[in-house]
């Protein structure tokens, strides 16, 4: 039996029932991509949701416009447009209150969900975005992607995991590059590091290709827009 997942402003849910992929489309393009809490929250349901449902055989999550994901939503969350029914912003702390509930369940969900999840990156992956790509089973990079971790440019903690994931997956002396010296790093790099799993010349997040008029069966390849 299939269960229900359903879509929040900023994600898009859909389960390809032939295929057996659910997938998770970040639609938040005009903040290229920031996770806010909403959108945590759908991630979390849906990838709950997806490790209890026999019908789901894969995870991708991919987005809209030219960025993958640029972190978290903050200047939303420290408002007051992040506390409903409120005028006032969110007392000191309420940032650091929602982690635990939000990123820091996020992203070790990502990690031990019994179903394979697909990271499809294109532009930037930095803050959580960065921990989705680092988290997921298989990375695919567009020419485009590059990956970073801005924490000290911005004057932030480490988060989301990013401290226990870049050492293991690009080493220690790499993972303090980026963490300290605000490095960025670009797909092809990512490959040659071994902590992408591939690169494509496609965008990552390509619409889907149509059929040949020529033969409705055959599919055209995507190309660069």
């Amino acid at each position: 039996m299939t269960d229900t997942y359903h879509a929040v402003p900023g994600l898009d849910v859909e389960l390809d029932h032939g295929r057996g992929l659910l997938r998770l489309t970040l639609d938040r393009a005009e903040k290229r991509n920031a996770l806010d809490d909403t959108m945590v929250s759908g991630l979390i349901d849906a990838l709950e949701t997806a490790g209890r449902d026999e019908a789901v055989r894969a995870v991708l999550v991919s987005a809209e416009g030219p960025h993958f994901c640029t972190g978290a939503g903050i200047v939303k969350g420290n408002s007051a447009e992040g506390t409903p029914g409120s005028d006032a912003k969110p007392r000191v702390g309420g940032i650091q209150r929602r982690l635990p509930s939000q990123a820091h369940r996020l992203i070790p969900l990502v990690l031990t969900v019994q179903v394979p999840v697909v990271c499809a990156v294109r532009g930037t992956a930095a803050g959580i975005g960065l921990s989705l790509a680092l988290a997921a089973d298989v990375t695919i990079a567009s020419e485009s992607a590059r990956f970073w971790a801005p924490f000290s440019a911005r004057g932030f903690t480490p988060d989301s995991g990013i401290t226990w994931l870049l050492p293991r997956r690009i080493g220690e002396t790499r993972a303090r590059t980026m963490l300290l010296l605000d490095a960025k790093v670009d797909a092809a790099r990512a490959e040659e590091g071994d902590w992408c799993t591939a690169r494509c010349r496609t965008p990552a997040s390509a619409p889907r290709p149509q059929p040949s008029p020529n033969n409705p069966r055959r599919v055209r390849p995507s190309r660069w827009s």
